[in-house]
């Protein structure tokens, strides 16, 4: 379900539950309470309007969101099996491709801004990234050795030094994590089953992936947040800490 919301706000306009644009924000409540579980809003400037204007699209199964989340080479590949050519040789779409696509993922910082506005926007308090009063252990202050807990415990995190209470470890090393998208994760999980159903011949196969499956698997967080199936391995040390899950 696709409409158009109008002229796209700022970042300095109150939340729209309390502007003269609350009819959209009772729309978008409306559209929530009869069943869509994906919604996304992004802004373009194509329109010929006197500014941009905003619109939302909406999913009622949230795996609809994977489809979203492509990435621009997929975006690529299904924009060239699904369009027809021109005789002219010209681009068949004016304003529109896989760059394009990937600007419309993320909400503007305008529209971010509005909806933490919202009286009732809890979440906004938990993920407004990282907390520079915190301070950053560098991973110097700890080693990463087999634990003591069990036979079969595995290794752990530890401390090699007295650390502050509520001290984070090098969060600047969070952004150095291998992301695996969902078709990605598909593509891996696919192949290897495959191959472990085709042994005989294709074993090599398997042992191939074996260790990208036993590290993705064993170390990574797995989310569903771009609708279907993906995880996130961190890239240092930080990958032995236990997530509390």
């Amino acid at each position: 379900f696709v409409v158009q919301l109008g002229e796209s706000g700022t970042i300095n306009d109150p939340a729209e539950e309390m502007s003269p644009a609350r009819d959209k924000a009772n729309m978008i409540e409306a559209l929530q309470n009869v069943g869509f579980e994906s919604m996304h809003i992004y802004d373009e400037g194509h329109s010929h309007f006197d500014a941009p204007w905003s619109y939302l699209v909406s999913f009622k199964d949230y795996k609809s969101r994977a489809s979203w989340y492509r990435t621009s080479a997929e975006i690529e590949i299904e924009l060239h099996k699904r369009l027809y050519r021109t005789k002219s040789g010209k681009p068949t779409l004016l304003f529109f491709d896989a760059p394009t696509m990937i600007h419309y993922q993320v909400p503007s910082k305008a529209h971010e801004t509005k909806y933490c506005r919202k009286e009732d926007a809890m979440e906004c308090e938990d993920y407004l990234g990282i907390d520079t009063e915190v301070v950053s252990i560098p991973m110097t202050h700890l080693e990463a050795r087999k634990s003591s807990i069990g036979e079969f415990a595995g290794r752990g995190f530890f401390a090699a030094q007295n650390i502050p209470q509520g001290s984070a470890f090098e969060m600047n090393e969070s952004v150095k994590s291998f992301h695996v998208l969902p078709s990605t994760w598909s593509i891996i999980g696919d192949i290897y089953e495959w191959a472990g159903d085709n042994d005989d011949e294709y074993i090599f196969v398997q042992e191939e992936l074996s260790s990208v499956v036993t590290f993705t698997d064993g170390y990574g967080e797995e989310s569903t947040l771009m609708g279907k199936s993906h995880l996130t391995v961190g890239s240092g040390m930080n990958i032995f800490c236990n997530h509390g899950c």
